[in-house]
């Protein structure tokens, strides 16, 4: 019976990537995740272990609960104001996580379990690039790539997820291998084509993190090792070098080729340059109003209580984003729920990373800073991934840990 609830998750995260319907409700992955989760319910009825486990579960995302009681509580208000079904909407987002959360915290303490969970990811991204090299997936645009989803943005965040989920299961796993170049460079490649600014600045941190925490080895290493290190990165630039010319002349089309197409006309160079403009306040809005930041400063009560997830048409000072959400992801949760359950959300974030290694740190710093850019909030593997270093690094269950 367990078996079968976990193997129902690894179809969820196979089948995760692929938005058949409109966003916002759910895909078939997340049909299967709810079908797994109540028949978790239903085998825990008849199976002791099954049961103390979950509430395991449930107690370890107690304050994850809370918060989303809390989320229920305050669009419910909003939803007797204004009579908006988006609000209720906003608070099952985190329902529906939760049950992602509790499911991944039962079985991501078998080691079997991570390495399957490594394998699906390493498949989707593979399968994503042929896609995309095949060139029947979708466009936003005629500059903007997004794979099999409904928002290049929402692509470029789950190559993005998915690859440090790989790297992360490999730091956890204690992994020989555990910067794979291989998948870097299908990650780097598959963000640029979304021209994600967000997600491409993800990866850059982590990168130059990744490469800091190394300097040290770097500098008490034999030459030896230093020259195989110098041969290693030349090949992964001389590699990501032809994929981006090669990117540049629009889906492997030598007929394509300009050397705009390679700066001015590429769609990440634009956006990039866009986004300095708007942070040296060269633009006709600044950085922080183009992400929605100016609602929060210009409706500030809301900080105290909560604005409700719904109803953005409310923010009429909205130099960018009038009827638009705020797009990032602590900030929005923190002007959305108020302080009081933003505060609940960060100790468990803190409670989930206060005691893991410096590597997991590294992931951790650049999803966080990707977050402060993109909504990451409805994403499941965004939670899962601070529930990873959780289980692998938490002294509490050490000793479970060690047993499996």
């Amino acid at each position: 019976m367990n078996k079968i609830v976990e193997r129902l998750f690894l179809v969820y995260l196979v089948l995760k990537p692929y938005y058949l319907f409109e966003s916002g409700g759910l895909q078939i992955g997340d049909i299967i995740l709810l079908i797994g989760f109540i028949l978790y319910l239903v085998f825990s009825k008849f199976n002791q272990e099954m049961k103390s486990k979950l509430f395991t579960a449930i107690q370890a995302n107690k304050l994850f609960i809370l918060f989303t009681f809390l989320t229920f509580a305050i669009n419910a208000a909003y939803f007797a104001v204004y009579g908006m079904s988006k609000f209720l909407l906003s608070s099952l987002y985190y329902v529906f996580i939760f049950l992602a959360i509790a499911l991944f915290y039962i079985y991501g303490q078998n080691k079997s379990f991570l390495t399957n969970v490594s394998k699906v990811l390493k498949f989707n991204l593979l399968a994503q690039l042929a896609i995309s090299l095949v060139g029947i997936g979708r466009d936003y645009d005629s500059e903007r790539y997004m794979g099999t989803f409904n928002d290049p943005n929402q692509f470029g965040f789950y190559i993005l997820i998915s690859y440090l989920f790989i790297y992360a299961i490999n730091v956890v796993l204690k992994n020989k291998k555990q910067f794979d170049v291989t998948f870097f460079i299908t990650a780097l490649f598959l963000i640029f084509q979304s021209a994600s600014t967000g997600s491409l600045f993800g990866l850059a941190i982590f990168a130059m993190l990744q490469i800091a925490y190394n300097i040290k080895d770097i500098l008490h290493v034999t030459y030896p090792k230093i020259q195989r290190t110098m041969y290693s990165l030349g090949g992964v630039m001389s590699v990501a070098i032809i994929i981006f010319v090669f990117a540049g002349l629009g889906a492997f089309n030598l007929s394509k080729f300009d050397v705009n197409a390679l700066t001015q006309d590429q769609a990440v160079t634009q956006r990039i340059q866009g986004k300095v403009a708007k942070a040296d306040n060269e633009a006709n809005i600044s950085l922080w109003e183009d992400r929605g930041y100016d609602i929060i400063y210009k409706y500030p009560n809301y900080i105290a209580f909560g604005a409700g997830e719904g109803n953005y048409d409310r923010y009429i000072k909205a130099t960018n984003n009038y009827g638009n959400e705020v797009h990032a992801t602590f900030p929005s949760m923190l002007f959305y729920y108020g302080i009081i359950p933003f505060l609940i959300i960060a100790a468990w974030l803190y409670k989930f990373v206060e005691d893991v290694d410096a590597k997991m740190l590294i992931i951790y710093s650049a999803i966080v800073a990707e977050s402060f850019i993109l909504l990451n909030q409805r994403q499941s593997l965004f939670w899962m991934l601070f529930v990873l270093g959780y289980l692998y690094y938490n002294k509490n269950i050490l000793a479970v840990r060690r047993s499996i």
